[in-house]
């Protein structure tokens, strides 16, 4: 007879979730290929990966298993995405916009090529270097705040290689599809949804620069319950200006 493990059994509660909120945005297939199902992912989650999210889970973290589809060429646009799991959502035309470089329409990040990302969204309420508070607003996962995006790209590196190799490959920028398909299941969970404007930068792209204007970095918040996609200045520095790592599962 099988046994499942308080994780097994916590993880067929996300999966399920996961799917939900697929399901709700009309997303069954991405690339021709159907969502991953729940033996394919916990196949994909390696011992190391499973210790350290239980680890982590009997530290009080909450980290969320979510599924996306990635997006780009013939698949979604980000903007489509966006508007898909949210009809409210506002979606900044730079950089955001289907007439602008068709790069900031893909998830760049060298981890997920396949149709499918699954990943764990990390929930770390303090900085993940230090013992201080990750943000000033107590909003789990948005750590690295109050400092540049060279800081936090070197931030992640950093943290990769501390963990080493207990943890292969490490943790990686959240992606946008991420991003919005982690707002996507708080809705369809009843979760709250932060409304303090704090931004979520994308540290994998790279900045643009506007006809007379400074640089700008993709990044997203929500207000009002809903979702914006705009940008941040790279070289800016705020308590509300902060990034997001996921813990990559598979791609499919």
């Amino acid at each position: 007879m099988s046994i499942t493990t308080p994780f097994e059994t916590n993880l067929q509660e996300q999966y399920h979730y996961a799917v939900r909120t697929l399901s709700a945005l009309d997303i069954t297939t991405n690339y021709g290929t159907p969502v991953p199902d729940m033996a394919v992912i916990r196949h994909a989650i390696n011992p190391a990966k499973m210790g350290w999210l239980e680890y982590r889970r009997s530290q009080g973290l909450r980290d969320e298993l979510v599924i996306a589809p990635r997006v780009g060429h013939a698949a979604l646009s980000v903007a489509d995405l966006a508007q898909r799991a949210d009809s409210d959502a506002v979606v900044h035309e730079y950089p955001w916009g289907h007439t602008v470089d068709p790069y900031y329409n893909n998830d760049h990040n060298g981890i997920f090529e396949g149709s499918w990302q699954v990943g764990f969204m990390l929930g770390d309420v303090q900085d993940p270097l230090c013992d201080k508070p990750a943000n000033e607003w107590k909003e789990p996962g948005l750590v690295y705040t109050d400092t540049d995006l060279l800081a936090q790209q070197i931030a992640i590196r950093r943290e990769c290689g501390l963990l080493g190799n207990a943890l292969p490959g490490g943790v990686r920028p959240i992606t946008p599809s991420l991003y919005i398909m982690l707002h996507a299941l708080r809705r369809v969970r009843n979760l709250p949804i932060p409304d303090q404007e704090t931004f979520t930068r994308f540290t994998q792209y790279r900045t643009v620069r506007l006809v007379g204007m400074n640089q700008w970095l993709p990044s997203a918040f929500t207000r009002n319950d809903h979702l914006v996609l705009g940008a941040t200045t790279p070289n800016g520095k705020s308590d509300r200006n902060g990034t997001r790592r996921v813990l990559p599962v598979i791609t499919y």
